[in-house]
């Protein structure tokens, strides 16, 4: 296991993914629309999307993330008004995280564009696979499509390692007490819902 520093492009917010590595999480491409409008509605899809519209993520225990500085310049998006955040710097609009909607599920899912890419292949090692591939915008998929059931199935097995540890209750980006995110979620406007093409 190794550690895997963070940041936003900018320098605001800064951190460390402790004691991480392939067996330590999950690293994907996901083809989700979410996540694909996300990086669009920061303006970030040249810098964060793939070929065929991917995003890189690892997901992991929300136990193995230290925020070292920059709390207060996190923002936090409700995309589709699911029980999803999609979290961001608020000064250059660096994608981070993406999140439950309160702190009481502890998943947590990096958005691996804030790291250092050669670091990250070399601690995280390559994607497991592509979930929501049938989303995907394009053939050239980084890697062979891998079931919804079967990444749900193991980030059950995390949110509960989580709870029954205690972990949860150290989740820098919830209020320990309220569970409540540590910003107040957005919600997009109707513009910006019509230039996503969302209704």
């Amino acid at each position: 296991m190794s550690d895997l520093p963070f940041s936003c492009s900018c320098g605001a917010i800064a951190g460390t993914l402790v004691d991480v590595g392939p067996k330590a999480g999950d690293r994907y491409v996901c083809y989700c629309n979410d996540c694909r409008d996300f990086a669009r509605y920061l303006g970030k899809d040249a810098e964060v999307l793939d070929a065929a519209g991917g995003s890189s993520v690892y997901q992991t225990r929300v136990g193995h993330l230290r925020i070292e500085r920059g709390l207060d310049h996190l923002a936090c998006v409700n995309m589709a008004g699911k029980q999803t955040l999609r979290w961001f710097c608020r000064d250059c609009r660096t994608p981070l995280f993406n999140t439950m909607d309160n702190g009481r599920w502890p998943f947590l899912s990096m958005i691996t564009a804030g790291c250092d890419k050669a670091q990250c292949d070399a601690v995280l090692g390559p994607p497991r696979g592509s979930v929501f591939a049938e989303h995907a915008t394009g053939q050239d998929l980084v890697t062979p499509p891998v079931t919804a059931f079967a990444m749900i199935r193991r980030v059950i097995v995390r949110l509960f390692a989580d709870k029954f540890s205690g972990s949860n209750k150290r989740y820098a980006l919830f209020d320990p007490v309220t569970k409540a995110p540590v910003a107040q979620p957005l919600s997009l406007s109707d513009a910006e819902k019509a230039a996503l093409g969302r209704s």
